[in-house]
């Protein structure tokens, strides 16, 4: 692991945590949680279905099962059904404008975090890490109902200048960077 979150989570991690990875891609994050976070329950979301698959794969090989939950789906600042376009290079992957039948990708469900963490039965979160190729500002525009409330403790987020406005509003919260 060469993350420098990764670090930085070992040294402040508590047992059990709640973690949710948006844009968990093939597992990188949510085994570092599981395998060197004992007792954290992970909820892993990615919209790709290769990904998904080769996720899948890693938490059996990591012994992580019943600690990482997979949803094949994507967070973000709507609801609804949308397709995803994996593209070859994986970083540029992301939700297709187009709805109708011969728009490229696969059909996946969209959904915000404030409305995910009920359906979840969490009313808390310890760690949100968001890496989303670019879309965090979306993501983060979902997510915050919840951090106006304080669900949220530790944020992970990729950074980027589209961000920057979402990081001002972060920091009126009391998010410290």
């Amino acid at each position: 692991f060469i993350d420098p979150e990764f670090a930085f989570l070992l040294r402040i991690a508590q047992p059990h945590w709640r973690i949710i990875d948006v844009g968990a891609a093939i597992g990188q994050f949510s085994m570092f949680a599981a395998v060197c976070l004992p007792g954290a329950k992970v909820h892993a979301f990615e919209p790709s279905g290769a990904n998904v698959a080769t996720l899948r794969r890693n938490i059996a090989r990591n012994g992580a099962g019943g600690r990482v939950f997979v949803h094949q789906a994507a967070l973000s600042n709507r609801r609804e059904m949308a397709r995803f376009a994996t593209a070859p290079k994986n970083w540029m992957s992301q939700l297709s404008e187009g709805q109708g039948v011969d728009a490229p990708g696969e059909l996946v469900e969209v959904d915000m975090l404030a409305a995910t963490l009920p359906r979840l039965g969490l009313d808390h979160v310890d760690v949100l890490k968001i890496n989303v190729a670019g879309f965090e500002p979306a993501v983060l525009e979902g997510a915050m109902p919840s951090l106006v409330a304080g669900q949220v403790d530790v944020m992970i987020l990729l950074l980027g200048i589209p961000s920057l406005v979402h990081y001002a509003a972060l920091a009126g919260l009391g998010y410290r960077f």
